[in-house]
């Protein structure tokens, strides 16, 4: 993947230094978040952020859309077989971050998940467990999608966070109950 960036980097250095523009560098910036944040709040939940579009007098060269996600999840499991069972799995949210027909999708959970070993008839208390996740897209000025981001009004970005959890083990005799929080912000730079 770095080679395949560095490629498209020397490719648009090569084209832009032909001509009378720069290397395209960030002429405006706006970050939303979920709450004033960064503040989880319990999942699920969904918010609408609104963006102004591109109205500046330089070419619009692109626009990177960046989506940063935050979670924190507890989890009590009790197993209510007779004997001693090995947990294992993964609790977190999801965010999908949707804009002009691009979803951006964060997995926020923590690396590596859990294991308990939890005896017959007994709950074991897992967490807080703490995740996070980003991504990123950039949009170029010939993708038809450029469109969305330019002219006058505004865009929106429509969020939606899930928690999320995965348990492995136990033989169908688990009992269990999550708490997820979860933040989520959306940046975007104008090129």
């Amino acid at each position: 993947m770095k080679t395949k960036f560095l490629g498209a980097a020397a490719a648009l250095t090569l084209m832009f230094s032909a001509s009378a523009y720069a290397v395209p560098t960030v002429v405006q910036t706006q970050t939303l978040e979920h709450l004033p944040g960064p503040t989880e709040t319990a999942t699920p939940w969904s918010d609408t952020f609104t963006f102004n579009k591109y109205t500046g007098t330089e070419p619009l060269f692109g626009v990177v859309l960046t989506a940063i996600g935050t979670s924190t999840s507890s989890l009590d499991v009790t197993n209510n077989s007779g004997s001693t069972v090995t947990v294992n799995g993964s609790v977190g949210s999801i965010i999908d971050m949707t804009v002009a027909a691009t979803t951006i999708t964060l997995n926020v959970q923590p690396s590596g998940g859990f294991s308990e070993s939890i005896a017959g008839g007994a709950t074991a208390n897992v967490g807080p467990l703490t995740g996070s996740d980003s991504d990123s897209q950039t949009i170029l000025f010939f993708d038809p999608l450029i469109a969305a981001f330019i002219g006058a009004g505004t865009f929106d970005v429509n969020l939606v966070a899930d928690g999320i959890l995965t348990l492995i083990g136990g033989g169908g005799n688990l009992d269990a109950s999550q708490t997820t929080t979860s933040y989520g912000s959306f940046t975007v730079e104008y090129l």
